[in-house]
């Protein structure tokens, strides 16, 4: 709470909201100024959409992959052939430095930054079909060209105002994934089916577990002692456990989970990983970025628990959450029959309830 008290930090974080709304108030102030802004009515009409995602207010992570799928949306509306993305070099200024979250950067420098940009962000362009191509901006003023472009996503991105898209409208607006979806890689499934031949039976159903082992808002971690217990249970039952570690602790788990298969190649390989869910009998998740390789494709089956507001949470507070038309309860508003949210912690007893309502009988 001393930030909010810091005049230093105030001033940095107006300047902040000015440029990147990202509070209601913010947004409704932004929408004011635009009514005065000059229109450019000399815009170059295109058949792609050029998409905007500037690292000085969007991040490098998993949530890239609801900007694909709200990008992929916009394409289709608007009946054009494509889009390309265009990055924006986040700038090392007073604003980005005061305003940062703090415990964020403590776990993950720039170094950790620019790995996720190139394993994360990167890779999963080729998730889909309608990405054409994207290009790196490392300063404003190479902006311009692409602002003179018809098509543009957000529409109201400027230089001025870094707009990121309001990833809401996704969880809000849509009511399926069938054209929008994240989409396996090309030739993935030949890999993936290759290493399910040599090194699972055959006669055995797989059933993935993905455990989150972040040091960054440590209480929406994987309850790692229940998930053995019920990676035991699973085994009993005569399926395949896979486990698939967080990347920044990929062998964390080998002396733990010592009699499971760890697939530890989809810790550092997304199209590897993603072949392996859409393969799976069903997949478990605590929460966390790697989630969304199955909630936001159209089919891939899943069961993810800690899902609403969790006391303590940085990112899962119950702010976050009434900014929901309505807050998903077991599923998205465009999942599928076995897509299940689950708001209750991922402990033994609630893992065998979701076992008896959701798998004992499919």
């Amino acid at each position: 709470m001393k930030k909010y008290f810091n005049v230093v930090w105030i001033f940095f974080r107006i300047l902040k909201e000015f440029q990147t709304p990202s509070t209601n108030i913010g947004k409704k102030i932004y929408k004011l100024f635009s009514i005065f802004a000059l229109k450019n009515k000399n815009l170059k009409p295109s058949e792609i959409l050029i998409c905007f995602y500037d690292l000085n207010a969007a991040p490098t992570t998993f949530n890239f992959s609801e900007f694909i799928l709200l990008c992929n949306n916009e394409t289709l509306t608007k009946n054009l052939s494509g889009y390309k993305i265009i990055f924006i070099k986040k700038k090392k200024n007073l604003i980005n430095k005061y305003t940062e979250d703090k415990q964020y950067r403590s776990v993950h420098d720039s170094e950790s930054e620019e790995w996720k940009f190139n394993n994360i962000i990167l890779p999963l362009i080729s998730f889909t079909k309608y990405c054409v191509g994207y290009d790196f901006l490392e300063s404003e003023k190479a902006v311009e060209k692409y602002l003179k472009y018809q098509h543009r996503y957000p529409k109201e991105y400027s230089k001025q105002f870094k707009i990121n898209i309001n990833n809401l409208d996704l969880y809000n607006n849509i009511d399926n994934l069938d054209k929008i979806g994240l989409e396996i890689p090309s030739n993935t499934n030949v890999y993936i089916q290759e290493y399910l031949k040599k090194k699972f039976e055959n006669t055995k159903k797989i059933i993935t577990i993905t455990i989150r082992s972040q040091k960054y808002d440590k209480i929406r971690n994987s309850n790692e002692n229940d998930w053995l217990q019920f990676a035991q249970f699973l085994k009993n039952k005569n399926f395949e456990v896979v486990i698939i570690p967080d990347t920044d602790n990929a062998y964390s788990l080998d002396d733990k989970f010592k009699e499971f298969k760890i697939f530890h190649e989809g810790s550092f390989n997304l199209a590897l990983r993603m072949g392996l869910y859409s393969n799976a009998f069903f997949n478990y998740f605590a929460g966390g970025g790697p989630s969304s390789l199955c909630t936001l494709h159209k089919s891939n089956k899943y069961i993810m628990f800690n899902y609403g507001p969790i006391e303590g949470s940085i990112v899962h507070t119950k702010e976050s959450f009434e900014n929901f038309k309505e807050a998903p309860k077991e599923k998205f508003k465009f999942a599928n029959k076995n897509q299940i949210l689950i708001w209750e912690k991922d402990n033994y007893e609630n893992m065998i309830k979701s076992y008896n309502k959701y798998i004992l009988n499919e």
